[in-house]
């Protein structure tokens, strides 16, 4: 079992929400829950059937699980698999199903991030409680539409634009 933070709306605003899943890592065909990182353990959330491949309808279950609505879980599902699919994918041609791969999610780092996330996926807590620390006026424990904002303009790349954009689809607000 692991616990999966997600953003989600309350009446504080953007709090904290944790979800306890189940997750599986094959190798040489047992299961090995040691050897996953934290970001992968974060993306296994959405691998609804545990086969190390997250495709577009199981991103869309995965939002669905969380509450999202049925048009913006379609949306984010598309959005996120046709990005992420290639970038986990390395040396494999293109697949039109958009598949992400659990064990190279790594791989999608991005810039102007939280830095939760280490360069090999691992969490960093540190960074997490930093988050809260610097952004959270309001309420100790959650984070208004307004402070998340602040904290993704402060958390901007100059030099990464598509990074700003990924980010602040992420932590879309309205």
């Amino acid at each position: 079992m692991f616990f999966c933070f997600c953003f989600c709306e309350s009446k504080k605003g953007l709090c904290m929400e944790t979800y306890l899943w189940d997750y599986v890592v094959y190798v040489g065909g047992k299961l090995d829950k040691e050897k996953m990182t934290a970001l992968e353990k974060h993306v296994s959330f959405f691998d609804r059937n545990k086969d190390g491949t997250v495709y577009p309808w199981e991103t869309y279950q995965g939002f669905r699980a969380l509450g999202t609505g049925r048009l913006l879980a379609a949306f984010v599902a598309i959005f996120i698999n046709m990005g992420l699919s290639k970038k986990t994918r390395p040396g494999k041609g293109f697949s039109p199903l958009f598949p992400i791969d659990v064990k190279n999610s790594h791989l999608c780092m991005h810039g102007s991030d939280t830095d939760v996330y280490d360069d090999d996926g691992r969490f960093v807590e540190s960074k997490f409680e930093e988050i809260f620390n610097k952004h959270a006026r309001t309420h100790k424990d959650a984070l208004t539409a307004e402070e998340i904002q602040k904290m993704l303009k402060t958390n901007r790349d100059p030099f990464d634009i598509t990074g700003w954009f990924v980010v602040s689809e992420l932590f879309q607000t309205n």
